[in-house]
């Protein structure tokens, strides 16, 4: 995983695998010291086509919110499920506290 950079380390942190892991999925880590309100994750393409979204509220995968380490993967493929083509990708995380939005952004390469 490639560390990316955070305005306020050791409160919040987003990691994106640069290439697929060996079962051949890109994996998402992401980690808050505070309980978040909604969590979005978008992946683009490098010419800022959006690829893939997931959303993490109080309705679709609560668990995802709580303080501490969080992981999640992606398949590859776009909305429509369609394997994308090699090249890079751009992942973008907006974690939604209470008091603060917290945003990072990493990329990833199929080959």
């Amino acid at each position: 995983m490639t560390p990316t950079g955070t305005p306020t380390p050791g409160v919040f942190k987003f990691n994106v695998s640069p290439k697929p892991e060996t079962d051949g999925k890109i994996k998402f880590q992401w980690g808050t010291t505070i309980k978040a309100r909604e969590i979005n994750i978008k992946i683009f393409t490098s010419g800022f086509r959006l690829v893939e979204q997931f959303s993490f509220d109080k309705q679709a995968h609560s668990e995802n919110l709580s303080a501490g380490e969080h992981e999640m993967s992606w398949d590859g493929k776009d909305e429509q499920g369609r394997a994308m083509p090699s090249g890079n990708y751009l992942c973008f995380v907006v974690i939604e506290t209470e008091k603060k939005d917290y945003e990072a952004s990493a990329k990833t390469n199929i080959p």
